[in-house]
């Protein structure tokens, strides 16, 4: 049971300065579940550790974030070689999954995602720049395979980083925008869904914004679109900006 605002699980070593790194943890086969009122709750916090595994796990109802890796100093404390499976996250009101350095910070490398479902995380906002919803990414290698993203606000997934590649993952239902990426050197997409229904209208399924930051090597093949008649005017692919290449 989560009872505080501190994370349930605080995994670290060395402290900001990273002269130490924490190497090697498994978290296996739990529920996390929120039973106070406290602000800003987090299930797991990753920080300074290289080969994590989580696998099997549910987290449910935090206040503010179910994951969070952060990367606050760049590569002293940039975590590497996470590894997520079998692990669902639901009504979170922060992120789903906040795996984004500070402003400057790219560090964080080498994340894996088998079959992790993230449901109704975020809190409505009209923010250009989404402050909550499934899933924020900003690290160096991303690799997601057989996940599914369903009824987030704002966002599914918000992309800020260098190399992801998305195989057999599904968004659905989504509110306004399943996939917005913001910089990223190369993007691979193969086999991927975005489907939304007339009551959980959305505007947007991938779209790649260049105005601040380089978007290159965008490569998908393979995608299945769903917007019904009564979904709001919907873009399925848009590319903007100038440092689109």
């Amino acid at each position: 049971n989560q009872v505080s605002s501190a994370p349930m699980f605080d995994i670290k070593a060395g402290g900001v300065a990273g002269t130490n790194f924490l190497m090697g943890a498994v978290l296996r086969g739990f529920k996390v579940i929120r039973t106070t009122t406290e602000t800003a709750q987090i299930a797991i916090k990753i920080i300074t550790s290289y080969m994590v595994e989580i696998e099997q796990v549910h987290i449910d109802g935090m206040t503010g974030t179910g994951i969070r890796i952060p990367c606050i100093v760049g590569d002293n404390d940039g975590s590497n070689m996470v590894n997520m499976k079998q692990v669902r996250i639901e009504n979170c009101s922060g992120w789903g999954i906040d795996a984004a350095g500070d402003s400057g910070f790219n560090e964080f490398s080498f994340m894996a995602m088998e079959q992790v479902f993230i449901q109704t995380c975020g809190t409505n906002d009209i923010a250009a720049t989404p402050p909550s919803g499934g899933m924020k990414w900003k690290g160096q290698i991303l690799s997601m395979h057989q996940c599914a993203f369903t009824i987030n606000e704002n966002i599914a997934f918000f992309i800020v980083g260098q190399t992801v590649d998305l195989q057999n993952t599904s968004f659905e239902n989504n509110k306004k925008k399943s996939v917005l990426v913001t910089g990223v050197k190369m993007f691979r997409g193969r086999n991927v869904q975005f489907y939304n229904n007339d009551s959980l209208v959305a505007t947007n399924g991938i779209e790649f914004d260049a105005s601040s930051f380089t978007i290159a090597n965008v490569d998908i093949d393979g995608a299945v679109i769903r917007a019904t008649a009564g979904n709001n005017p919907y873009t399925a692919f848009k590319i903007s900006g100038a440092n689109a290449d």
